[in-house]
């Protein structure tokens, strides 16, 4: 299996980001695309348009299209300049994983479907906008290095106001989500696992503002979930596994917890479908996060992930 993970990293090449990178962030997730077929996962492509940026998601359908479906999601691409690995690689490789096991099963299955959205980290615009803003100031700031400084946001916010005023975020799943509706598909959807950075472990963790994180060792798996899905929380917490987790029922689609809405599983909250977000909280922990230096994941801790997933999903029949 570390073969296999190895190899899916490969294949991802770096940088995935639209503006940065355009040629990598459609050649990586058709390179995908193939991966899946090659292992008998029907998968396609829904190719969207938005502005001068082309948007790929990812889609694989579920056996049963008049059933009830789970779906399972992961963005594929990355912010400027960074390889990405456990953003969001490690939840790419995860859907990938359990795509290719579910299609391994015979008999009764749970009914489940998987999506690959894009445009997860933001509208490619606001890159653009950022080269604009350093010619027009003279400086040179450059998104992984000035993510989390608010007195940069503060005049890059006032420049994004003053030049583009229809952005927007998770555009990739809302697209997907536009075309669920016009499938007769969205309302099937009972429940969205969002895989977002779940490869990262550390020996210390930081506190995360407004979640109840009571952990000393960054060594296990959040999950926020919507409180309304009472049912999906008992059962994942009833789950016997040695993976270490925290699960946080949270309420309002998130809105008290800003950072549980941070993945395209907000989307889902926001049109009360039932939604999950797993990820490994990397963005308040891990050093590489959002950096070139984003190169690599804890092999054993995904797999664990992925035998806990493996389990929580068998249940959904």
């Amino acid at each position: 299996m570390d073969e296999e993970i190895s190899s899916f990293i490969q294949l991802l090449g770096g940088d995935r980001n639209p503006f940065s990178a355009p040629e990598n962030h459609k050649g990586a997730i058709h390179r995908i695309l193939d991966l899946m077929k090659n292992n008998g996962i029907p998968a396609d492509i829904l190719t969207f348009e938005h502005h001068e940026f082309t948007g790929y998601n990812l889609w694989v359908p579920p056996p049963s299209m008049d059933d009830d479906f789970v779906l399972i999601l992961a963005h594929h691409d990355t912010v400027p300049e960074s390889p990405g690995v456990d953003d969001n690689g490690s939840g790419l490789l995860l859907t990938y994983l359990l795509a290719k096991w579910y299609y391994s099963l015979e008999g009764d299955k749970p009914n489940l479907a998987f999506v690959m959205p894009d445009f997860e980290e933001g509208d490619p615009r606001v890159f653009k906008e950022l080269e604009k803003f350093n010619e027009k100031n003279g400086t040179s700031y450059s998104y992984k290095d000035n993510y989390f400084d608010p007195s940069f946001w503060d005049r890059f916010r006032s420049h994004l106001n003053e030049n583009v005023r229809d952005l927007t975020g998770f555009t990739g799943t809302k697209r997907f989500v536009e075309y669920l509706e016009k499938q007769n598909l969205l309302d099937k959807v009972k429940l969205v696992v969002d895989y977002e950075t779940v490869g990262y472990t550390a020996e210390e963790q930081q506190q995360v503002p407004g979640i109840p994180v009571q952990m000393t060792k960054g060594d296990f798996l959040a999950g926020a979930i919507n409180a309304e899905a009472d049912e999906y929380f008992e059962i994942l917490n009833s789950i016997v596994h040695p993976l270490k987790r925290v699960l946080i029922p949270v309420p309002n689609r998130g809105h008290p917890a800003p950072d549980t809405r941070r993945s395209d599983h907000s989307v889902f909250w926001d049109k009360d479908i039932h939604a999950i977000m797993f990820t490994d909280s990397a963005n308040f922990r891990n050093p590489h996060y959002h950096k070139p230096t984003d190169t690599s994941i804890d092999h054993s801790f995904i797999l664990d992930v992925f035998e806990y997933s493996k389990i929580f999903l068998k249940k959904m029949q």
